[in-house]
């Protein structure tokens, strides 16, 4: 075992609070029992089946079946490693995030702020609850609520049942798509209109509601 390492096996084999972590561990951002806001009461539930601390490089990391909730947001991963110092997250393999919504948010890497919050998301896919579907190699979210999805697609069609590597009935592309959620707007940038793969229209600028827009 290298120096100033510490590795902790599951605990009873079940979820542990964060509060119980919190002092064995160090983790004092991550595992936090408070939400950075301030809000009272609000906790973390850390499940892996184990735990690393490594005094040395100053991070903690949570390896194996990772899960962890968060005001509202359950985080997935093979491996999720916190930096005590940068208070930044990295989660990798198999890495998904459930939003308090039902949005799911899947990437080969997620590096986030410790609320989960914002960040940067590699092979980015989002499945939002009316199916409508965002995918891109890397995007950025800020505020919480802001995300720009660079070589982006959207889409409302759902992939065929018998052949999902077709391509939908009908979808955006984009050098940049920014769905705003709070305008309940999403903006293109030099967009191309393609219906069944093929390009139709070619449109450098446009805006239009997102599907929560009745």
């Amino acid at each position: 075992m290298a120096s100033g390492v510490r590795r902790i096996r599951r605990l009873a084999a079940a979820t542990a609070l964060v509060t119980t972590l919190a002092p064995v561990l160090g983790w004092t951002s991550l595992a936090y029992a408070q939400a950075p806001a301030g809000k009272p009461g609000e906790r973390m539930v850390v499940d892996a089946r184990e735990l690393v601390y490594d005094k040395d490089n100053n991070t903690v990391s949570a390896v194996g079946d990772v899960q962890i909730l968060y005001q509202g947001r359950t985080i997935e991963a093979d491996r999720v490693v916190y930096d005590r110092q940068s208070k930044r997250v990295v989660a990798t393999g198999n890495a998904r995030i459930t939003e308090s919504n039902g949005t799911v948010i899947t990437g080969d890497r997620f590096n986030l702020t410790d609320d989960f919050r914002d960040g940067f998301i590699d092979s980015l896919r989002v499945v939002n609850t009316d199916k409508t579907r965002f995918s891109a190699p890397r995007a950025e979210r800020t505020d919480g609520e802001v995300f720009v999805f660079d070589k982006g697609i959207y889409t409302a069609c759902e992939p065929c049942v018998d052949q999902p590597e077709r391509p939908p009935f009908w979808q955006v592309r984009a050098a940049r798509i920014i769905h705003k959620k709070s305008e309940q707007m999403i903006y293109y940038e030099d967009a191309r209109i393609e219906f069944a793969g093929v390009p139709i229209a070619y449109i450098p600028y446009m805006s239009g509601p997102d599907a929560t827009v009745k």
